[in-house]
């Protein structure tokens, strides 16, 4: 089975996102290198941080079958633009920390996400639950459709 990836800032939410969707087995703690997990791929924020590191991501997007690309509303951060597209399977983008940011600011967020490629955005919170069951019934349908009769084909 492919793995939902998560790419964005460091403290983000990246891990907690996965755990809270139940993907991620074990600990939330700070992500150090490229984890692998049978159903996810968790990536440090330093590696979106640092464009250096964009490569690695590049790279491990091509073992996902969909991203979830995160910024965080509290701490904004310029990205390069159509940066998604970049990436090696399905984008989606996601607001986290909704319960914790003003309005003005996840619509800044959202913006961020839209200028780097992204058309699809869920504004989720992983400590309330807040947009969690939608954007998990939207990566089950994602991976159904990697699943299907054409996946399968190849």
């Amino acid at each position: 089975m492919k793995r939902v990836m998560v790419v964005g800032q460091t403290g983000a939410g990246k891990t907690t996102l996965l755990k809270a969707l139940g993907v991620w087995e074990g600990r939330v703690r700070k992500t150090e290198a490229v984890a692998y997990g049978p159903q996810c791929i968790d990536t440090p924020g330093e590696f979106f941080d640092i464009p250096m590191f964009f490569h690695v991501l590049i790279q491990a997007s091509v073992k996902a079958a969909i991203i979830l690309f995160l910024m965080d509303p509290l701490r904004p951060k310029h990205v390069v633009p159509n940066f998604s597209r970049a990436l090696r399977a399905p984008v989606i983008g996601v607001v986290s920390k909704a319960d914790a940011a003003a309005p003005e600011a996840i619509e800044t967020a959202v913006q961020g996400l839209r200028e780097s490629g992204v058309s699809e955005v869920y504004v989720v919170s992983s400590e309330t639950g807040e947009g969690l069951a939608a954007l998990s019934e939207r990566i089950h349908e994602l991976r159904q459709e990697k699943n299907g009769p054409t996946a399968r084909g190849k």
